[in-house]
């Protein structure tokens, strides 16, 4: 379960969806072969991003939705702040030792490209080292 890594932020439309794709990028640089949380035995990562505030009514490009499920089959957790930490210690009662807390400021969005490109260079910066 280690090597199950699921990123999270309040919407899973810009920073958990960013720090997943970079991270895919960081492993795969390395040589490692990178499955999604879905896929079955033969990847040496597995990974996804979700969002703790998701519903029917406000999910935008495929945004998923956190669950209880979700957060048991990974080993670790990367939150974007600490809103979401607070939201995934007393809401979902993850521990806060599965919690890596990356501090990433909201309000950039991936369809306006100086952001994204902005976005993306903090999660290179801050994931670096736990990319393999």
């Amino acid at each position: 379960m280690q090597d199950r890594y699921l990123f999270v932020c309040m919407g899973n439309v810009d920073r958990s969806v960013a720090g997943e794709a970079i991270f895919r990028e960081l492993l795969e640089n390395k040589g490692f072969n990178v499955g999604k949380l879905s896929d079955k035995k033969g990847y040496d990562f597995y990974i996804g991003s979700a969002g703790v505030c998701v519903s029917n009514s406000n999910a935008v490009n495929g945004s998923v939705q956190l669950t209880n499920d979700m957060v048991r089959r990974v080993g670790n957790i990367f939150s974007v702040d600490f809103v979401v930490t607070k939201c995934l210690t007393e809401n979902f009662r993850v521990p806060e030792r599965k919690i890596i807390q990356l501090d990433i400021e909201d309000g950039r969005s991936l369809i306006v490209p100086e952001q994204a490109n902005e976005l993306y260079a903090e999660f290179r910066m801050k994931l670096g080292k736990y990319a393999g």
